[in-house]
């Protein structure tokens, strides 16, 4: 289950991952319907997102994918010289 693998994700980390973040990818709020028009939907969508956060997990949206994959080639290529 979802829950069994965020222990496993944490407990790795703590006895085993030094220097290792976890990392969730979400959907963007609009995506997802969490919007002023609905605000019940968006209050939601920022609490999962805050309680992620303070947990210490980093939040990106599928949107930042594109980015994240820049920044992995340009550390890639920059290790290689």
């Amino acid at each position: 289950s979802k829950t069994l693998a965020e222990r496993a994700a944490w407990d790795f980390i703590e006895h085993e991952g030094a220097g290792l973040e976890l990392t969730a990818i979400i959907e963007p709020a609009a995506r997802l319907g969490a919007t002023d028009e609905d605000p019940e939907r968006l209050e939601q969508y920022r609490f999962g997102v805050e309680t992620m956060e303070e947990h210490q997990i980093r939040v990106l949206t599928t949107a930042d994918m594109g980015r994240v994959a820049d920044t992995a080639r340009r550390e890639l290529l920059k290790d290689s010289s």
